[in-house]
């Protein structure tokens, strides 16, 4: 824009320098709002995806120790993992012990409990049943 306010008064078109200018001047300030908006969402959507991936990968885990690793107030990180299950960033649900469970975390053969991807070898906790392999 203000390449254009300096061409037309070289031009000697002096209102349309003027407009120009005036265009320059209304459409930073919204400009820059626009852009600091843009990369908050963008960040914020960095965050959810980590946090997604974090959760993911465990399988199973309680929102407390998510909380720990993502060093966050337990509050915040119950609120970002229901963020990233409502916008469909993280398969799964958080159960009313305070746990997510990922849709895809494995399960225990017996009693088809969710287990968390480091503990899904030896004895499932729920049933005693002895599981092979991860």
């Amino acid at each position: 824009m203000v390449i254009l306010a300096v061409i037309a008064l070289s031009l000697s078109q002096g209102f349309a320098a003027g407009a120009a200018g005036l265009c320059a001047v209304l459409f930073f300030v919204p400009g820059l709002f626009f852009l600091n908006h843009t990369r908050r969402l963008y960040l914020r959507d960095v965050a959810l995806a980590h946090a997604a991936q974090l959760a993911d990968s465990k399988g199973v885990t309680d929102v407390e120790t998510t909380a720990k690793e993502l060093d966050l107030p337990r509050k915040d990180a119950e609120l970002i993992l229901r963020k990233a299950i409502g916008e469909g960033l993280l398969r799964g649900d958080l159960d009313t012990a305070g746990r997510f469970v990922a849709t895809s975390a494995p399960r225990c053969p017996s009693c088809k409990a969710p287990l968390a991807r480091d503990k899904a070898t030896g004895v499932c906790p729920r049933c005693g049943a002895s599981l092979t392999g991860g």
